[in-house]
């Protein structure tokens, strides 16, 4: 096991690791982020995509066809903490061609269907341990074949993880308190981040990363020279992760069980099988951006999930992918939701399909 402040640097450094020669690619789903993309431009592979339909399951088929002479590895993510149906096709299907199976468990976590762990399947598997629990930074590279895997040396600068944790109070303040934690975070969290924003960085700041067409999911490779901070790796060690995995599949039958009882947007995974924990609910609405700003002004934090295509990937050639970049919309159900803050996501639905 190899830590990384972000999944992003693990990715880089596996295929860094591979030691691509020119021409060589590595192959990735259409529907991604756009950040493990740039990892692997960044890290001199060539990059290709295979599609993904519009519940986020591989198309095996189009996979097989999508592999050519260069390529030396495969990416496949499991979305939202579900694991692919095909995953052992992909699996003998990348034996087969010799080829190295990278599982991207960003969303994963705490997932084992079928009491197997994924990240278990592959190759080289990738978490994003910062996602799921509440720690400012965080990432490892499990290995499960002879590819070994470099982890970061450099411990983040101490303004960066006070700067994290600084964003997730301001949330929670608006979150619980309405208006008055509105006027708490202006008074009281804004005035902390000045005093933090003089503090002396540990590292220098890296140069700006090259444009990948969205500044949020660009690789910088100063990062990737970045281990997990010491914080973080102690928050994730003495964490109740039975516990988390737990309240995280309660919330999100709750909040599923409501949206399939109202109508009006629709669970992309209506049931919760054994074994999975999901990192969000992933709902589909046909006019998502009002479904967010509708949860906004109610202080709810929500995501388009990875609403722009890196310029690498062909977006005309994938319009499944397109739909869910514009139609899939991430609800909170993490651990640290109780009783009341989910009956304020609740309402929040309720109020949706009344007012559509």
């Amino acid at each position: 096991m190899s830590f990384h402040a972000k999944a992003r640097d693990a990715i880089w450094q596996t295929v860094r690791a591979l030691a691509p020669e020119p021409g060589e690619n590595v192959l990735l789903p259409s529907y991604n982020c756009g950040a493990e993309v740039d990892a692997v431009l960044k890290a001199a592979a060539g990059v290709r995509f295979y599609r993904v339909d519009r519940e986020t399951c591989v198309d095996l088929q189009h996979l097989r066809e999508s592999i050519d002479g260069g390529t030396r590895a495969v990416i496949v993510t499991h979305y939202f903490g579900f694991p692919q149906p095909e995953l052992q096709a992909i699996v003998e299907l990348c034996r087969a061609r010799g080829l190295l199976l990278i599982e991207d468990c960003a969303h994963a976590l705490y997932s084992s269907p079928g009491g197997r762990p994924l990240g278990t399947y592959g190759d080289i598997a990738v978490f994003s341990l910062w996602k799921t629990l509440p720690i400012p930074d965080g990432a490892a590279t499990r290995m499960n074949g002879r590819l070994r895997v470099t982890g970061g040396g450099v411990q983040p600068p101490l303004r960066r993880s006070l700067d994290w944790i600084r964003l997730s109070v301001r949330a929670r303040l608006v979150l619980r308190h309405g208006r008055a934690g509105r006027f708490l975070k202006r008074y009281a969290v804004d005035v902390a981040a000045a005093a933090v924003k003089r503090l002396p960085a540990v590292i220098p700041p890296p140069p700006p990363a090259v444009a990948s067409g969205n500044p949020h999911v660009s690789f910088d490779g100063a990062s990737a020279a970045l281990t997990m901070s010491a914080p973080a790796l102690l928050i994730a060690s003495r964490s109740d992760h039975r516990a988390i995995a737990a309240r995280r599949r309660r919330n999100y039958t709750l909040l599923a069980a409501e949206i399939r009882r109202l109508g009006g947007m629709r669970p992309l995974h209506p049931e919760l099988p054994d074994g999975v924990c999901p990192l969000c609910l992933p709902v589909v609405s046909d006019d998502a951006p009002s479904l967010q700003e509708h949860f906004a002004r109610r202080g709810i934090g929500t995501e388009l999930f990875w609403s722009e295509f890196h310029p690498a990937c062909p977006a005309g050639d994938f319009p499944d992918a397109t739909f869910l970049k514009t139609h899939v919309l991430a609800l909170p159900i993490h651990q640290d939701l109780d009783s009341p803050a989910l009956e304020h996501v609740v309402a929040a639905i309720r109020a949706w399909r009344a007012e559509t």
